[in-house]
C-alpha cells in the first residue's frame, strides 16, 4: 500500500509540473498598434523580435515622455512617443513577463497603452 501510494505522490508531482495554461504572444506589428510578449519575444528562435517601452525623466524641465518600440519576426518595426502622463504611469506596471499593447496615430502618437501580466504568458529566460 505504501508503494502504491508513492507512485501515485509521484505521478501526480510530474503532472503538477506541467500543469497550467501557456500562451505564446509573439510581437505583432499593424498599421496602428503593435502587442507583444515581452518573455515570448526574448524566448523566440528568430534574433528580430522585440517589444517595449522607454521612459525618459527630466529633473531640470520637470517632465516625463516614453517611447515604445517594436519588432516582429519578419522585421517590421514600428514606435510611438508620448508624454501623456496616464500612459507614462502605465508603463510602471509592466516587468519582463508582461504582455503590453500600444496603439498611435499616423504621426507616431501613442494613444493608448495596455500592461498585461498573466501566469499564462510565457516568462522572461
Amino acid at each position: 500500500m505504501k508503494r502504491l501510494l508513492a507512485i501515485a505522490f509521484l505521478l501526480s508531482a510530474a503532472t503538477l509540473g506541467a500543469a497550467g495554461y501557456r500562451h505564446t504572444r509573439t510581437v505583432g506589428v499593424y498599421s496602428t498598434y503593435a502587442q507583444g510578449s515581452l518573455g515570448a519575444a526574448r524566448a523566440s528562435s528568430d534574433s528580430l523580435q522585440y517589444i517595449g517601452c522607454q521612459i525618459h525623466a527630466n529633473e531640470a524641465w520637470d517632465s516625463r515622455s516614453m517611447t515604445c518600440m517594436a519588432m516582429n519576426s519578419s522585421g517590421a518595426f514600428t514606435y510611438c512617443q508620448t508624454d501623456n502622463p496616464h500612459l507614462v504611469d502605465a508603463m510602471a506596471y509592466a516587468d519582463g513577463n508582461s504582455w503590453i499593447a500600444f496603439t498611435f496615430s499616423t504621426n507616431a502618437n501613442c494613444l493608448a497603452l495596455r500592461v498585461d501580466t498573466f501566469s499564462y504568458d510565457v516568462a522572461k529566460q
